[in-house]
């Protein structure tokens, strides 16, 4: 691929190198014309030389020259500088022959250096021409297929945009529902929120009662429970439940009010009890029971059997039970008896 700079460089070059051999050629051409005017004058200066020594040899003395040698010595003297003359007048002609020769091929070499000159500037103008039409379809190949991918990327552009506007409205038809959606999932939220705040308002009200009643109960269970009541009297004693309103202990015992006048106690914390009672009479065949409510747990004769019994005779009896809240225990005298120094007591266990 060449350019015309490149050309015109070239052609530049070849023209140079012709006008140096051209310069060359007219200057041997001048000195073979300087070299050949200087021969011709010697060679006249020579001849005049030459007529000049005759004539001044005619015009003297004829004795001078009386020896016929000497005359023949200067005669071969200059006969032969005339041979030399004139054998360099022919290597002159031998050597202007060469110099034309020459001058010749110079000719021929210049004429083959112009053809060559021409050729070249043909040859590149030839490929110029070739590059510039393979330039241009390159061009026209070029600007078509990307006319060509401009359209089919036109479309495909088109078609995504399409799809990309259809899309978005699905999303914004989605974005739409999520609000509607979003708006009823927040009417149920708070809904929901306000049943569950009203809940857990309710279930922490509920946990704190039922937890301060498990603490009270706890503490309840921790802390001791205990009464102990006396009938100190020695009179008859109706059957019954017999009353000891003589208290000698009474640890968290809530209703002592009711239990020395009714001789019965009321569990308030439930639990494990231990309940003894000590008796003394003076009558034969004294029974007793324990009870729980209105049920006889446990009885037991507290004296012996005699049919005459003048001294006080003591006993006994104890048992462990079960409680909840608000159960009964007492003792029940199943007869009237004659009572002394007697003593009931109630302690919780557990």
């Amino acid at each position: 691929m060449y350019s015309d700079s490149i050309i015109t460089q070239e052609t530049v070059l070849v023209q140079d190198i012709a006008a140096i051999g051209l310069t060359t050629y007219t200057s041997a051409i001048v000195q073979r014309q300087t070299i050949a005017r200087q021969l011709d004058s010697h060679y006249d200066t020579i001849q005049s030389d030459i007529i000049g020594v005759k004539e001044s040899k005619l015009g003297t003395n004829e004795n001078q020259f009386q020896s016929t040698d000497q005359y023949k010595a200067e005669t071969t003297i200059l006969e032969k500088v005339l041979e030399k003359l004139v054998r360099l007048e022919i290597k002159m002609d031998a050597w202007e022959k060469s110099i034309n020769s020459k001058f010749d091929e110079m000719n021929n070499i210049k004429k083959q250096t112009e053809t060559f000159v021409k050729s070249v500037q043909e040859a590149r103008l030839q490929d110029q021409t070739r590059f510039n039409k393979s330039y241009q379809e390159i061009v026209e190949h070029f600007k078509t297929q990307a006319d060509n991918e401009t359209d089919i990327y036109g479309d495909q552009i088109n078609a995504l945009l399409e799809s990309l506007s259809s899309k978005i409205d699905v999303f914004t038809e989605a974005e739409k529902k999520w609000e509607s959606d979003k708006q009823s999932m927040q009417f149920s939220f708070d809904k929901q929120q306000r049943r569950f705040n009203s809940s857990y308002a309710q279930i922490v009200e509920n946990f704190n009662v039922n937890f301060n009643k498990k603490l009270q109960d706890l503490i309840s269970n921790i802390q001791p429970v205990v009464v102990t009541g006396c009938y100190v009297g020695g009179g008859t004693v109706s059957a019954g439940s017999l009353k000891f309103p003589d208290i000698k202990t009474s640890i968290r015992v809530s209703n002592l009010s009711s239990f020395k006048s009714t001789g019965k106690f009321t569990c308030q914390v439930p639990g494990y009890y231990y309940i003894a009672v000590t008796l003394m009479s003076v009558d034969a065949n004294t029974k007793i029971e324990i009870m729980k409510n209105s049920v006889a747990i446990h009885w037991q004769f507290m004296t012996g059997y005699t049919k005459e019994q003048s001294n006080w005779t003591p006993g006994a009896a104890a048992v462990a039970l079960e409680l909840k809240y608000n159960d009964n225990v007492w003792i029940k005298l199943v007869s009237s008896r004659n009572i002394h120094q007697s003593c009931l007591t109630i302690f919780k266990i557990n």
